[in-house]
């Protein structure tokens, strides 16, 4: 068995500390940190159809009035505050899961969005963000003749 010398021990240590320290940040990466800081961060989808770029975002209880929604550039940003119900006195609450305070999330969407023709609206709690496309990069069909 070989004796390490504590010297060369002691210099490993801020290493190994910091191998811990990226198993912890790589284990959290995977975690709604929000949730833990009571918090609230709306779920989003974003896809793309021939005409423009959509957006949806889970938004359950939120008036309409407390959404905002701004673009700049390629950057899509909504915000706002999902608000917490007053308690009623008398009431015991057994169990709270469902999250309250304000939130803001960006989502960088393609560089050939049409700022001009932006649509938003709300049906059963989803938020539907349409952006257009430049007229450009829409997908034109081509015919292949025989000869």
């Amino acid at each position: 068995m070989n004796i390490i010398p504590w010297r060369k021990r002691a210099d490993s240590m801020p290493q190994i500390q910091k191998q811990i320290n990226g198993m912890f940040d790589n284990f959290l990466k995977g975690f709604d940190l929000d949730v833990f800081r009571g918090g609230f961060s709306p779920a989003l989808d974003v896809h793309e159809t021939d005409e423009a770029v959509v957006v949806k975002a889970e938004m359950p209880g939120i008036p309409v009035e407390d959404i905002n929604i701004s673009l700049t550039g390629d950057v899509l940003t909504m915000s706002g505050e999902k608000k917490d119900e007053k308690e009623e006195k008398g009431e015991n609450y057994h169990r709270i899961e469902r999250s309250f305070g304000s939130f803001s999330r960006s989502v960088q969407l393609p560089p050939y969005i049409n700022a001009e023709k932006v649509d938003a609206s709300v049906k059963d709690g989803i938020l539907t963000i349409s952006i257009g496309k430049k007229p450009e990069v829409k997908p034109r069909k081509i015919e292949v003749k025989v000869k």
